[in-house]
C-alpha cells in the first residue's frame, strides 16, 4: 500500500510505460520526459509502495514479480479512467500528432495501407499491424489500449468489444493467364479436374475453399499448400493450378501478375470483414475519427 494519502497518480503512467518498453529511455521518448525523470519517478513509486519494481539488465530493465502483479491490478482500471477522461477532450486530427495502431489481416495489408495513406491527409499517423495468431491476443491488445482498432474476419464473443460489418468480401477463382484448359464459363467438372493451390486458414483450422463453400466439396488434387495469399497467387501466376481468393485482392494483383479472374463454379460464402473496438471508447472523439477514416479507406478504396 502507498505510504502516503498524497499519492501521485502520474507515477502510474510512467510505470505502465516502463513495464511495456522495458526501457527508461524509450519511455522517456513516449512520455516526453528525460530518462533521469523517468528513473526518478520509478524510485518515487518504489518508495511509495515499499517495493522494488524493476531490476536493471544489460539491455534495459526487467519487471520484478511485484511489478507483474501490480501491472495486473492497475493496467485496465488506469486505462478505463484515461479513456473516460479522453472522451471529453476535443480532437483535431490536423493539429494532433497522435499515432494510432490498427490490426489488419495480412491478406488485406498491402492494398489497405495504400488506400489509407491516400485518405489520411492529417498530422496523425496510422500504423497497420499484422494481428497475432490467437483470438485472445487480439482482444487483449484492444482492451489494453495497445491497439486502437482491429479489422478481422471473425466476430468475437466478448462483451467488452463493439463490432460492425465493414465489408462483404466477394470470392473469385484465379488461374494463370492463357491457361491451356480453363476458359469461361468455368464449369464445376473442369474446376475439379485441375490441381489446386490451397490456402490454410489458421483461424478456422481448415482450407479456404472447404470453409467457405456452402456445400462440402469432393476431394481435390493438391498442387501446393500455403499460409500466405500472396505466395499462393504468385504460384497460380506461374503454374496450371487453380485457387480461390478475395476478388478485390486478385484485382489489385492482376495489375502486376499474369492472372485471370473467374467466377467460382460452386456456391460459396463471402468473407465478412469486421471492425472491432473496445466499447469503453465508443464515444472517444479520436477513436470515432479513426473508425470513420478506416471505413472510408476500406469501402471507397
Amino acid at each position: 500500500m502507498p505510504k502516503s494519502n498524497h499519492f501521485d497518480f502520474n507515477l502510474l503512467r510512467v510505470f505502465l510505460s516502463v513495464y511495456k518498453t522495458h526501457s527508461y529511455s524509450q519511455s522517456a521518448e513516449v512520455l516526453d520526459l528525460t530518462p533521469s525523470a523517468v528513473s526518478h519517478a520509478i524510485k518515487r513509486l518504489n518508495a511509495q509502495l515499499s517495493e522494488t519494481l524493476f531490476q536493471r539488465t544489460n539491455i534495459g530493465v526487467e519487471p520484478t514479480f511485484v511489478a507483474h502483479d501490480f501491472y495486473k491490478q492497475i493496467a485496465i482500471p488506469y486505462m478505463d479512467i484515461e479513456q473516460s477522461l479522453s472522451s471529453y477532450e476535443k480532437f483535431d486530427p490536423y493539429e494532433s500528432k497522435r499515432t494510432f495502431r490498427v490490426l489488419v489481416p495480412d491478406i488485406y495489408m498491402s492494398a489497405f495501407v495504400a488506400r489509407l495513406d491516400k485518405e489520411n491527409d492529417t498530422n496523425c499517423q496510422i500504423i497497420c499491424i499484422a494481428p497475432p495468431a490467437e483470438d485472445e491476443q487480439i482482444y487483449d491488445l484492444l482492451m489494453s489500449g495497445e491497439v486502437d482498432l482491429a479489422l478481422d474476419y471473425v466476430l468475437p464473443s466478448l462483451a467488452g468489444i463493439n463490432s460492425e460489418i465493414i465489408y462483404e468480401e466477394e470470392i473469385c477463382c484465379v488461374a494463370r493467364k492463357n491457361h491451356p484448359r480453363v476458359k469461361l464459363p468455368l464449369r464445376f467438372e473442369d474446376y475439379m479436374a485441375e490441381s489446386h493451390v490451397k490456402l490454410n486458414l489458421r483461424r478456422w483450422n481448415n482450407r479456404a475453399a472447404d470453409t467457405l463453400a456452402k456445400r462440402a466439396l469432393p476431394q481435390r488434387k493438391t498442387h501446393s499448400e500455403h499460409n500466405s495469399l500472396y505466395s499462393m497467387i504468385h504460384t497460380l501466376a506461374s503454374s496450371d493450378a487453380l485457387g480461390i481468393c478475395p476478388k478485390r485482392l486478385a484485382q489489385d494483383l492482376q495489375k502486376t501478375l499474369p492472372i485471370d479472374i473467374l467466377p467460382v463454379p460452386f456456391e460459396i460464402n463471402n468473407i465478412t470483414v469486421w471492425l472491432h473496438w473496445p466499447k469503453k471508447i465508443s464515444n472517444n472523439p479520436a477513436n470515432k475519427w479513426l473508425r470513420d477514416i478506416v471505413r472510408k479507406a476500406w469501402v471507397e478504396g
